[in-house]
């Protein structure tokens, strides 16, 4: 009886495994490159490891900014954020700092996929594994210390971005579902001239494209398909509790901020107004 019993639970086991769609290769947790499906979200909403940082202390970062709007607005946020004290670096070190799974100090968050991997997985000779990769892609930059700004490059699956490669950023409907360093599909899709990544990273690119704006002067419709898109998935996707760490982080790493993420409701109030299509998304 003892024997039939454990048999009828291996089975139920096995089955909860193959129905999951976040199920891993078993070869993958063996080797340690990606954790398993308890591990492996970062959208997890109560625990965590976080970095908090006092609200006085932030709100004093933005002392200077009052009743600007438009490219008034976005001037002086540049003039806070651009400031001698900036200290960027492309150091394996600072990524896996930044992008840390507050639910797994061993790993870090992917990007566009939003999946959670090894810390030691750093991309290889085939190009398997992890690098630190540009969200505002790095042929589009010509100044250099945007090159190794950690507001703008987050921790990225190869495999993953070189399938974004330099393609602009927007909602695409069909495509192609891309897979990853470990051939496991994600929920990223690549169409004729777009790319889509996970619905958890809109928000996320949309204030890195916006930080680039703000801080190196870029054209956020170099990296988006319209400001409009940029600005629905900043409202639609709103700042996470991971989102405000890793500010807090980077601001530790690098002195200053990323002010989309601890003020979102300055994008509309800088590039609302610019046509019928971003009135709309913001609802003006």
């Amino acid at each position: 009886m003892k024997s039939k019993k454990l048999t009828l639970l291996s089975l139920i086991m096995f089955s909860s495994l193959t129905l999951s769609s976040c199920f891993l290769d078993p070869l993958l947790i063996k080797m340690g490159l990606k954790e398993d499906e308890s591990e492996q979200s970062g959208e997890q909403t109560d625990g965590g490891n976080y970095t908090v940082l006092p609200k006085e202390e932030i709100d004093k970062y933005y002392a200077s900014i009052s009743t600007q709007s438009g490219n008034s607005l976005l001037s002086a946020l540049k003039s806070v954020i651009n400031t001698s004290a900036v200290n960027v670096d492309y150091a394996w070190s600072r990524y896996e700092k930044a992008d840390e799974d507050p639910f797994n100090s061993k790993n870090v968050i992917l990007i566009y996929a939003r999946t959670s991997v090894k810390k030691t997985a750093h991309v290889n000779s085939q190009g398997i594994g992890w690098n630190r990769e540009h969200t505002f892609p790095q042929s589009k930059l010509d100044n250099e210390q945007a090159k190794s700004d950690n507001h703008i490059i987050f921790a990225s699956d190869a495999v993953v971005n070189a399938a974004r490669s330099n393609y602009k950023l927007g909602v695409v409907s069909g495509g192609s579902a891309i897979s990853d360093s470990y051939n496991q599909k994600t929920t990223c899709r690549l169409g004729s001239n777009l790319f889509d990544p996970n619905n958890e990273a809109r928000g996320i690119v949309a204030r890195a494209t916006m930080y680039a704006a703000a801080m190196y002067g870029y054209d956020p419709t170099d990296n988006f398909d319209s400001l409009a898109t940029m600005l629905k998935w900043n409202l639609e996707y709103p700042v996470s509790k991971f989102d405000e760490s890793r500010n807090n982080k980077v601001y530790q790493l690098q002195k200053n901020r990323n002010p989309f993420v601890d003020h979102p409701e300055y994008a509309c109030k800088i590039w609302g107004t610019r046509n019928s299509a971003t009135k709309a998304a913001c609802g003006l």
